[in-house]
């Protein structure tokens, strides 16, 4: 992410709020890093940003079958110009390597209270 926001802010486009980042509520309308809370339900987080180039929601659902936990991330991404669909040709490139890192950080740094609906 630190080298995303540095390549991105050459081209005005948003970039995250690394401070932020150590006080995350989960709430509606709270944000991790580049990553707006847009709706939160027991069992699920979705995230997203609208911006020039464009827009991406992102979904991550915690399961329990049979004892086990699970982690489900489905990513949906509008391009909103030609900019959009070029910065995307990059970061699909690296996408499954960054989703995965980003959960293992997730687990190992923040505490999911998935007992409350919000």
């Amino acid at each position: 992410m630190k080298i995303r926001d540095r390549l991105v802010s050459l081209i005005g486009l948003k970039t995250s709020n690394r401070s932020k980042i150590q006080n995350i509520t989960l709430k509606q309308g709270s944000s991790i890093g580049i990553f707006r809370v847009i709706n939160r339900v027991s069992n699920e987080i979705l995230l997203g940003e609208d911006d020039r180039h464009l827009n991406f929601r992102v979904s991550i659902l915690l399961d329990e079958v049979d004892g086990l936990k699970y982690i489900t991330v489905s990513t949906v991404v509008y391009f909103n110009n030609w900019l959009g669909r070029l910065y995307f040709v990059v970061v699909r490139r690296v996408h499954k390597a960054i989703v995965p890192a980003m959960l293992k950080n997730m687990v190992c740094n923040i505490k999911i209270n998935t007992n409350s609906s919000h």
